[in-house]
């Protein structure tokens, strides 16, 4: 019996996965890595009680029993789409037939991530883009410490908010806009500071919105978190006031200025919170942002699954990526 394959579903350019799989090579490991921006071919056969299920990629046919594992680290299956030729059918038929087609596309791919999920596996592409109200209220139940949060159009209700807070701070309610201008992507600030001195007639109609107490910062929290391991980096913030903490480096008359960052180590107690959270939002691994006050207080903010983790590995010395490629193979030996 043939040794069964570690199978990476990443991006193409995403660093950390290139990290990951120097060590599967340097250990040795099976391993087949699948990107999104290739094309996905897909195979079924089901007959006389035999079940054969093949995703191709690069020429590369791959059937889904010589799988043990599977990392869901960026990737997402991509099945090129075949729209029907105007041509060859009844023009006004044409629309219709491409609605079609694309279900039946998606059928497919359900079906293969419901086959993947069956593996052991770390993540999966449908809890990437988690949505993060709900992660919000999840870490309120377990007992973490959550910043004060109003989302809500009214304009009544943002402004007795803002005014019972030192404070205030806004953003978006999951992700951050982009937009194109020029050909170039631009990120909109993700994070702005609300000051209190506004007055009612300040504020436009608005739609849904997001505002948080702002947390005073002794240092910012990126852990990284990999099933019951949790990687702690501490980051100390330039300004006594910072909205956006994820700008690690900063340009001077000097030249590149990056931030204090080092290992640090949070109490059992928030460990063990964040390790049921995680369990609670079905996800293996991902990265956690918090923030301790100068009162010592650990305050929740975020987790995103499929967070860079390459400059906490880096400059902590953790050795991400070897953890990762030691999971992986430990997972994949356990299924053969």
């Amino acid at each position: 019996m043939s040794e069964k394959k570690i199978l990476i579903l990443s991006e193409q350019d995403d660093v950390s996965t290139h990290n990951v799989v120097e060590w599967l090579k340097y250990f040795n490991a099976s391993y087949v890595r699948m990107n999104s921006e290739n094309d996905f071919d897909f195979h079924l056969k089901i007959q006389n009680g035999t079940k054969i299920i093949a995703i191709k990629c690069n020429d590369l046919v791959l059937c889904l029993d010589d799988i043990g594992v599977v990392w869901f680290r960026r990737g997402w299956i991509s099945i090129p789409f075949s729209k029907a030729n105007p041509n060859d059918v009844f023009a006004p038929f044409s629309s219709q037939i491409d609605r079609h087609l694309k279900a039946e596309r998606s059928t497919i791919i359900d079906f293969i991530y419901y086959a993947l999920k069956k593996k052991p596996h770390i993540n999966f592409p449908h809890f990437y883009n988690i949505n993060k109200l709900f992660v919000l209220s999840e870490a309120q139940n377990i007992g973490l410490i959550v910043p004060n949060t109003l989302v809500t159009k009214d304009n009544i209700d943002i402004f007795k908010f803002i005014k019972s807070h030192k404070q205030t701070i806004t953003k978006c309610i999951q992700d951050s806009m982009f937009v194109k201008i020029n050909n170039q992507d631009i990120m909109l600030n993700s994070t702005s500071l609300i000051s209190n001195n506004v007055n009612n007639d300040d504020f436009i109609k608005l739609y849904y919105s997001l505002f948080q107490d702002y947390i005073e910062k002794k240092y910012e929290l990126r852990i990284f978190f990999l099933f019951d391991k949790i990687f702690p980096c501490a980051i100390f913030p330039w300004d006594k006031i910072e909205a956006d903490g994820k700008t690690l480096e900063k340009e001077t008359v000097i030249g590149y200025e990056r931030k204090r960052i080092c290992p640090v180590q949070i109490p059992s107690e928030i460990k063990n919170k964040l390790i049921l959270l995680m369990k609670q939002l079905q996800l293996e691994s991902g990265s956690i942002d918090m923030i301790v006050t100068p009162n010592n207080e650990y305050v929740f903010l975020e987790v995103n699954p499929v967070g860079q983790f390459d400059y906490v590995s880096k400059l902590c010395n953790y050795f991400i990526e070897k953890e990762i490629a030691v999971k992986l193979i430990e997972m994949n030996k356990y299924e053969n």
